[in-house]
């Protein structure tokens, strides 16, 4: 499951050119607001802003990704939800365990320099996150060769 991280939000808003305040107009929120999240004060951000971030910003797949992981209910209020049977669905479905497993590695590298790492815990996490890639890749293969996925 994707995790929101502020700095991913202020990454994205520096890349687009936006300041603080463009973005905060961009969504109808404060300057504060934006500034919360971006420096991950704000760990639960509304689904229906962070839709808005997510379109201010232009980089749909992350956030689209990570609203759809954390509010399911609410984003697809704001957003139709791609059936997961369609192609649409399976290749976010892949795009979001890839982004899982690089989040993954980026937390192991960050553990592992600072000499706190749990190699069984990471081992075990690894597999689930890879295993779970493969479940995403195969479905994506079964759509586009015409077949159907199995659960």
């Amino acid at each position: 499951m994707a995790n929101f991280d502020g700095n991913d939000l202020r990454a994205l808003r520096i890349s687009t050119g936006m300041s603080i305040p463009d973005l905060a107009d961009a969504v109808g929120e404060s300057p504060e607001v934006v500034r919360r999240y971006e420096t991950n004060t704000n760990k639960n951000p509304n689904p229906e802003v962070m839709y808005l971030l997510c379109q201010a910003v232009g980089d749909d797949r992350d956030w689209q990704n990570w609203m759809r992981t954390e509010f399911p209910k609410s984003y697809g209020k704001v957003h139709p939800e791609p059936l997961p049977h369609t192609l649409e669905g399976a290749i976010l479905a892949l795009y979001s365990e890839v982004h899982d497993l690089k989040k993954l590695r980026q937390k192991a590298m960050e553990d592992g320099a600072d000499g706190k790492i749990d190699s069984d815990r990471l081992r075990e996490d690894l597999l689930r996150e890879i295993n779970d890639m493969i479940a995403a890749a195969q479905s994506a293969k079964a759509i586009l060769e015409g077949g159907s996925i199995h659960g």
